[in-house]
């Protein structure tokens, strides 16, 4: 009866896998037109492909994913995009299942696991991206492989396991260098976590020796290779790092300012005090982040988080909650550092936070039928439940947005069109990578004020305008040396003109 209960256990994480993977086939054959980051990652395989790693390396930074991407694409059929969708399927199987895993850590039973799988695949935040070529999903996945290889080696305390998890969060760390964060708080959260404390010393001493050799390991390589490790960090984050550097200055600038727009000398006393703007900006921020968060993780598991809260349905080990929350306390440190560095915030980079909260849907949720069953209401869970699923999935996997038919339309135009000695220019990534004439597709400025500025006489002029473009449509339309072509719309009016420069 155990092994039946066990294989019946462990049979959800490889179906919800399966799931997952016609979720993601599904997403991206109705979505045939690419994100924009993905031209980036395309550019920089092909490089590879062409001139090897360093001019990768030298161009592009820390570029893991292009590399795999690149390196799939020599034994996967189909082409660069489809090495990397694949790449990208086989990165969101391994999340759902690391998900249904963590979940079944904490409160090991099959609804449990089955509540674990629904929620993982029903999240809309996830589920809208699947088409998407980032380096993102496969950061997250091994995150919370990494997540938990820790939990079990807080269980087991292995080495084995401790060698495992460290090797995660590498891999995590060579897709996105806030990897790091997570890396120095795994040891750490076994420090703080219950129990006996030499025992805990023991096992975080092991886990930062296994990290260490690892880190030690990767720095020889690299030094053998010829590969500047320091230099890379610093051109990944060549936008951030002079920041960071002056980010006493840049706090009490913008403090200062905050208080120019909201206090005068009549109003409020001492306001020329950069300390109270500074209390103003960190509510701000703090707020700017909650929000965030909040329209990341969607109201429904919003909403369901801080019933579970209130009623007393959230549950996680005790031995557990140190772990999960430096997890939960890394990401957070990381979403609030770059909103005071960069001052604007995604929901894709609340991402794993989400992912952290989520872990704890599955077990309130349990927590919650059987509170039903105890009231005589699982029918009433059941219907509500349902339906909250079946919303939640038609919300994240139809498409309700304009179409996009118009970018596809006027590409085929232009390869019809267009002599192939002729100069193109655009301002869409998605126009220069279907053209095929446009080499660095990855970097054409998105403005078309920049565009009409490179262009000559005798050129040609691909523009993607938004619907509410007006600036941009009226100095178009007075403009002498442009002759209109031709233009594809769809049904909200956003279009692609296709000008000849006179």
């Amino acid at each position: 009866m155990n092994y039946s209960l066990s294989a019946a256990r462990n049979s959800i994480p490889l179906l919800a896998v399966m799931v997952s993977c016609v979720f993601s086939f599904y997403s991206i054959l109705i979505n045939p037109l690419l994100n924009n980051d993905a031209f980036g990652y395309l550019r920089a395989a092909e490089i590879f492909n062409a001139e090897g790693i360093r001019p990768v390396l030298d161009q592009y930074g820390w570029y893991g994913y292009s590399i795999l991407i690149a390196l799939a694409d020599s034994v996967l059929p189909g082409g660069l995009i489809a090495s990397a969708h694949i790449l990208n399927t086989l990165s969101y199987g391994l999340l759902v299942f690391a998900f249904v895993k963590i979940c079944a850590e904490y409160h090991s039973s099959r609804r449990v696991a089955l509540f674990a799988a629904l929620t993982i695949l029903c999240f809309p935040l996830l589920n809208e991206m699947r088409y998407f070529l980032i380096r993102d999903f496969a950061f997250w996945a091994f995150t919370l492989f990494g997540f938990l290889l820790l939990l079990r080696y807080q269980r087991d305390r292995k080495l084995l396991t401790a060698l495992y998890c460290a090797l995660a969060l590498l891999a995590a760390i060579a897709f996105r260098l806030e990897g790091l964060l997570l890396a120095a708080a795994a040891p750490l959260s076994l420090l703080a976590s219950s129990g006996n404390r030499t025992a805990n010393l023991r096992l975080a001493a092991k886990l930062l020796l296994v990290l260490g050799g690892a880190f030690f390991t990767i720095f020889l390589v690299a030094l053998f290779t010829g590969v500047n490790l320091l230099n890379l960090v610093q051109y990944a984050y060549r936008f951030y790092l002079p920041l960071i550097f002056n980010l006493n200055e840049l706090i009490v600038t913008t403090a200062q300012n905050l208080n120019q727009t909201l206090f005068t000398l009549e109003n409020f006393p001492h306001s020329d005090d950069s300390r109270h703007g500074l209390m103003v900006l960190a509510f701000a921020y703090l707020y700017a982040v909650l929000a965030n968060l909040i329209n990341a993780l969607g109201m429904p598991f919003t909403l369901l988080l801080l019933y579970s809260y209130i009623r007393g349905y959230l549950f996680i080990p005790v031995n557990l909650r140190w772990t999960l929350g430096a997890y939960i306390s890394a990401s957070l440190l990381a979403l609030l550092g770059f909103v005071f560095i960069m001052h604007f915030l995604t929901q894709r980079y609340a991402t794993l936070l989400c992912l952290l909260l989520l872990t704890l849907v599955p077990a309130a949720l349990n927590n919650i039928y059987e509170d039903a069953i105890a009231r005589d209401r699982r029918k009433k869970f059941n219907i509500i439940f349902g339906s909250l699923c079946g919303y939640l999935l038609i919300d994240s996997l139809i498409s309700f947005g304009y179409s996009k038919q118009y970018l596809e339309d006027a590409s085929a135009w232009v390869a019809a069109e267009v002599p192939v000695t002729s100069g193109l220019h655009t301002n869409s990534f998605t126009l220069a990578y279907a053209s095929g004439r446009i080499a660095d597709y990855d970097k054409v400025p998105l403005k078309a004020e920049e565009v009409m500025q490179q262009s000559r006489s005798a050129d040609y002029l691909m523009l993607d305008i938004k619907h509410d473009d007006i600036e941009i449509r009226n100095r178009l339309e007075t403009n002498p040396q442009l002759q209109l072509l031709q233009s594809f719309a769809n049904e909200r009016g956003d279009e692609v003109r296709i000008y000849l420069q006179r």
